[in-house]
């Protein structure tokens, strides 16, 4: 076990910075319909079918909050725009050259980032586009770029249904003909989120975005990563691993300091997925406005076989769990090391790297994972909401991770109620959580959408 510190400076004193007047308390919930279109194939646990039934379950609880009337029928507010004639053409030129002269359309699709003369061209292409090259390298964006582009030239009149491999590293990153348009806007999404947030328009907000992103390193692969798996046919662009392409959390935590800086001075980035992110640790570790905590499975042959020390310094909190973990013993760490970090680092804003895999239905759990109760995830929310509010006016934006269908026919509303229940304690009031059995009954009327699959 070791204990490390960076010996680097912080930023003076942890006080909170003035913030904006809040008007609302209503929670975020965002997407877009783009990101379904990411499909790397029956062979990839992250399919297209999760984020369908993710935001099914959305609108489910909406509305049943709405039939409540009152004040409850405004606590959620849905995005989830289909992708306009407008941004197909400004998404299409992702692969046509220069990234940095991608834009989006001031007719876009996301209306939801517009605010007085600032359009969605703007927003992209002076904060987002920015903040995923602070994050990625040139180089690396260029050669996704290339290895999508090559799905494409396979396979020019069906963009979609056709995936190649474009991992070199583990094997385990498929790519289709639309997934860098997938991975754009699932950014674009999340700095959404948060500039809403930091706004003041949303306290807080959930987005559901896929392809997932906390395994994306600053050239895809996470550097020393080694060559493990040469799949036959595969690009050898090594584009991405874990199911990642671009890394969404960091990219929203990059934009927040770098665009709302009056306001925003340090960001925490907890990540309660299964696995480490291996990917924003290493682009974030460096930045002293950020710190990066994690609690995973941890052990050989477990991927990504990163972070199996317990380490606890100024920039990183890295707690490693064996198989079989509960959610009394997880929440024990978590109040032993998530709490007293975040704390003593006072953010200005918290982001979640929210993934379900962790839960006790997962498949994972079957093989070495760990096995959280739905209510842990409740737990941790409701205690981060509560650090917020003390550190931050509430600003909480969780964002998709892991979780998939199960490979042993376990049922999905299960997980799907895991999420559920984390963005309804985004309330942190009790009068609108739900408990598990009513959370179980509003997910059963598309059961039926969902059938036991590999994907």
């Amino acid at each position: 076990v070791s204990t490390q510190s960076t010996g680097r400076s912080r930023l003076g004193p942890m006080a909170t910075p003035p913030l904006p007047p809040r008007k609302h308390s209503r929670t975020l919930v965002i997407s877009h319909k783009e990101m379904e279109n990411h499909q790397p194939g029956a062979q990839v646990l992250e399919a297209p079918a999760r984020l369908h039934a993710v935001m099914e379950k959305m609108y489910a609880l909406k509305n049943d909050l709405a039939s409540r009337g009152g004040r409850s029928s405004s606590q959620i507010d849905i995005h989830d725009p289909s992708t306009s004639p407008e941004m197909e053409t400004a998404l299409n030129a992702v692969l046509d050259g220069d990234f940095h002269q991608v834009v989006l359309s001031p007719t876009s699709g996301i209306a939801l980032t517009r605010e007085n003369s600032i359009t969605d061209t703007e927003f992209f292409g002076l904060h987002v586009a920015e903040s995923i090259k602070a994050c990625h390298t040139s180089t690396y964006l260029e050669k996704l770029r290339q290895a999508v582009q090559a799905v494409r030239d396979v396979a020019p009149t069906d963009n979609t249904g056709m995936s190649r491999c474009v991992s070199g590293t583990f094997g385990d990153t498929f790519a289709s003909g639309r997934s860098l348009h997938a991975a754009v806007v699932a950014t674009f999404s999340v700095c959404s989120a948060v500039r809403h947030v930091v706004k003041g328009r949303f306290k807080n907000a959930f987005c559901a975005v896929r392809p997932p992103g906390h395994h994306a390193g600053r050239n895809g692969a996470t550097d020393g990563a080694a060559e493990r798996l040469n799949l036959e046919g595969a690009i050898t662009h090594s584009c991405g691993q874990g199911f990642c392409l671009l890394n969404n959390v960091a990219v929203g935590a990059s934009y927040a300091l770098r665009t709302h800086s009056a306001v925003v001075k340090r960001v925490a980035i907890f990540d309660w997925d299964l696995h480490h992110g291996n990917g924003t640790e290493e682009i974030v570790k460096d930045d002293p406005r950020i710190l990066y905590l994690s609690l995973h499975r941890a052990g050989a042959g477990f991927y990504p076989e990163t972070a199996q020390d317990l380490e606890v310094s100024d920039d990183v909190v890295n707690v490693p769990l064996g198989p079989g973990v509960k959610s009394k013993g997880y929440l024990q760490k978590f109040d032993q090391f998530v709490v007293p970090a975040i704390e003593k680092f006072a953010p200005s804003l918290i982001l979640i790297s929210a993934g379900f895999d962790a839960h006790k239905k997962d498949h994972l759990a079957e093989l070495g994972g760990l096995r959280l109760e739905t209510s842990c995830y409740a737990t941790m929310t409701r205690r981060l909401c509560g650090l917020a509010d003390r550190f931050c006016s509430g600003r909480v934006v969780s964002t998709l991770e892991g979780g998939y269908l199960s490979l042993i026919h376990i049922s999905e509303p299960t997980r799907l109620l895991s999420i559920s229940y984390a963005v309804f304690c985004l309330k942190k009031k009790k009068t609108y959580l739900y408990n598990t059995l009513q959370l179980y009954k509003i997910n059963q009327y598309y059961n039926s959408y969902l059938q036991p699959s590999h994907k």
